[in-house]
């Protein structure tokens, strides 16, 4: 048996393939010439003007599949540019013509090994479909026919008698079975594909070109079919694997360091499935994926005792542990078992966000179920050889003819494509679509901004709470000390229309957080603690600013008022028909204003980061820096100035002269909530990165009930 490595060649914009061994064309030519005219006949690709199989009369014999939850693994892709590689040129297939098309299926159960060391466990019995594809093609030359099969390499090596070896045709001996096999086995995590031929001539010829097995019984068809399959040459066999886009594997570590866990829902077998996800970077371990396949309760036969099957989930969380919504990779799995997986994960209070190809029917499902989706749109080509236009989504065009379905090539200019108009029916449910240019790290960048937003959002409702506490505190207060009214009407429908949500808003400008990317979301119940420590944090912020405000209100009102007295100043002395009272009043309520703008524009800065200390070492911290808020805050305490002078008028030189004593507490005030509020920063930093740890912790244990235990766990007990 000869192994040659093929990849992609860098050097090439189509994306050809190259030979590692640069010396094939003087020793391997002869055997790769029939394996490359069936990669080229064998396929729908339009190498060459070649019309493929589509149209051409489709044959299915064998075992029946049943069911979504079958698998069926598709060999159904474009090798046109291995064709290329090994030497054939476009128009070189026009002397074929497609005759009809067979597939076989083939049904077998295979038995999982089970650990001995478990007596309790169950073997588990597995559906394994096999396929093989063969096409009969005609030479319009000299009117030969041939069978060109391809497909899982058990099935065509039982159709197999002979072998091709470059320089003749030989018996297949058991040897190069059991050899073919055992490669086969080794690479489990590719997807293998047998290839084979054989002349057709006589009765098989007549009967396929006048389709007269179409008049046949079931059973002479499956006979037919059966015999002319037989006695083919194998001719070798290609692995291949499919590997992510280069920016996935950095975009999903990206994730995971902001604690969203990517997991991976493949229709693949475990070891295929398993190699894609080790090149996403992800977790492949014992206990880090699980088979979706099955509709019964059961178990893997595995030491983690991992449920299989769908309908093990359920019962796996509410009996063992949690496990099953920590792995990142799902297997074997329908898009039924995907949905039914999604709306687990949201029944556990988690947030789903699904990315996934808008031009797959059965995503469209799914994109509904999720919480949060993307789409992606790419390239519709079923030839490796075709160049992709400018928008894929546009590049080609899906038609009908003669109940067969094909993409044909389209121009952007004339007309949108019902390929488009998928895409655009599929991606309706997302929230947004990216072309098959588009970068999987505007998903990461995508989450920071809403982060951050959701940070900014926090910050200024928390803040428009604060302040309205404050000030229907400070009026609470004024009431009960008996003093007049703190502030009239107009005043307080002033700052909750126009102060606070001006000074609210400008906090949705602030930076980023410099920890925003890795911090992990708290997904936990605002539970009574929560409410204790907010309710603590509030006290502090507002209690003590309004006895000041209070206080600085019963100051002003006594300095401005000729006949102030202790008792009239607090009520006690009924005063309200002296005029002079009333004009002490009046610039008692506007100037305690402008110092209770003043107080919230103190409070509005410290709330423009969530946890960062206002110095950076010694110098102040860059990310308090907000045009913003200089903005509001220019724009709010100029306001209210104006307002003062425009009511008080002739009064404030009279305000200026005596109400020193309280321009010195509006002055040194501020320094005072600065002090609390960065205190409260503090403490809540404190928590929150203790909080953090244990979020970080609990994200990256996948630890269960069957999950093996230290021999040194008794050291840390």
């Amino acid at each position: 048996v000869i192994t040659l490595g093929l990849s992609r060649d860098p050097d090439s914009q189509t994306g050809a393939f190259r030979f590692n061994d640069l010396d094939w064309k003087q020793h391997y030519m002869s055997h790769l010439k029939p394996l490359g005219l069936n990669t080229l006949l064998n396929t729908h690709c339009s190498f060459g003007a070649y019309p493929g199989t589509f149209g051409v009369r489709t044959v299915y014999c064998g075992d029946k599949m049943e069911g979504e939850s079958q698998r069926l693994s598709n060999h159904d892709i474009c090798m046109c540019l291995l064709g290329k590689t090994i030497g054939f040129r476009e128009g070189v297939l026009d002397q074929f013509e497609p005759v009809a098309v067979i597939h076989r299926i083939q049904h077998s159960v295979e038995v999982e090994a089970v650990d001995p060391t478990h007596k309790d466990m169950k073997p588990n019995r597995v559906d394994v479909f096999t396929h093989m594809q063969s096409a009969t093609v005609r030479d319009a030359s000299s009117g030969r026919m041939q069978l060109l099969s391809k497909g899982d390499p058990e099935l065509v090596l039982r159709f197999c008698s002979r072998s091709f070896h470059g320089t003749g045709i030989q018996p297949l001996s058991d040897n190069e079975r059991e050899e073919i096999l055992a490669l086969t086995k080794k690479w489990s995590a590719y997807t293998c594909i047998a290839f084979s031929y054989k002349p057709i001539g006589g009765e098989h010829a007549s009967v396929l070109l006048r389709a007269g097995s179409a008049q046949m019984t079931e059973v002479d068809r499956e006979a037919f079919f059966e015999d002319v399959q037989q006695d083919e040459i194998y001719i070798g066999m290609i692995a291949l694997r499919q590997l992510p886009r280069y920016e996935v594997p950095t975009a999903i570590e990206a994730l995971d360091a902001a604690g969203v866990r990517f997991v991976h829902f493949s229709s693949e077998s475990e070891g295929k499935s398993k190699m894609f996800a080790h090149k996403l970077g992800l977790e492949c371990d014992w206990n880090s994926s699980i088979c979706l396949h099955g509709d019964e309760v059961a178990h893997d036969n595995t030491p983690a005792r991992l449920p299989r099957g769908i309908a093990s989930i359920r019962q796996h969380l509410e009996t063992v542990d949690n496990v099953p919504l920590l792995v990142s990779l799902f297997y074997e799995c329908s898009p039924t078992a995907a949905r039914e997986m999604i709306k687990i994960f949201q029944e556990n209070s988690h947030r789903v966000c699904c990315v996934g190809n808008t031009l797959l029917l059965n995503n469209a499902l799914t994109f509904m179920q999720s919480d949060v989706t993307f789409g992606f749109v790419p390239t519709p080509t079923l030839c490796l050889n075709t160049e992709a236009q400018a928008d894929p989504r546009l590049s080609q065009d899906v038609v009908e003819e003669d109940g067969a379905v094909s993409i044909t090539s389209t121009n952007f200019a004339h007309a949108p494509t019902t390929g488009a108009l998928a895409a655009d029916l599929s991606s309706l449910p997302c929230a947004g679509v990216f072309d098959s240019r588009g970068s999987f790290s505007l998903l990461l960048t995508m989450i920071v901004e809403a982060r951050s937003l959701l940070v900014t959002s926090s910050q200024s409702l928390r803040f428009f709470l604060t302040c309205s506490v404050l000030l229907w505190l400070s009026l609470l207060l004024a009431q009960v000390c008996l003093l007049p009214t703190l502030l009239p009407g107009y005043l307080i429908v002033w700052f909750m229309v126009v102060v606070i949500p001006l000074l609210s808003l400008q906090l949705l400008f602030a930076r980023h957080e410099r920890d925003i990317r890795t911090d992990i979301p708290d997904l936990s119940p605002f539970d009574r603690p929560a409410v204790k420590r907010h309710l603590k944090y509030l006290a502090w912020q507002t209690i003590p600013t309004s006895v000041v405000v209070v206080f600085c209100f019963a100051l002003t009102l006594g300095l401005v008022w000729d006949d102030a007295s202790v008792g009239g100043v607090f009520g006690f002395i009924e005063a309200h028909d002296d005029p002079g009272y009333r004009e002490a009043v009046l610039i008692a309520q506007h100037f305690i204003a402008v110092g209770f703008v003043g107080f919230i524009m103190c409070m509005s800065f410290c709330y423009i980061q969530r946890k960062e200390p206002l110095l950076d070492g010694l110098r102040p911290s860059t990310q308090y820096w907000s045009p913003m808020w200089v903005a509001s805050a220019v724009a709010s305490i100029l306001s209210q100035l104006l307002i003062m002078g425009v009511a008080l008028n002739t009064s404030v030189p009279r305000l200026a002269a005596r109400g020193w004593p309280v321009i010195f507490v509006f002055v040194l005030w501020p320094l005072a909530i600065c002090g609390v509020e960065f205190w409260i920063k503090r403490k809540y930093s404190v928590w929150y990165d203790k909080n953090q740890r244990y979020l970080r912790l609990e994200f990256n244990t996948k630890l269960g009930m069957h999950s093996p235990v230290s021999p040194f766990a008794d050291r840390w007990m």
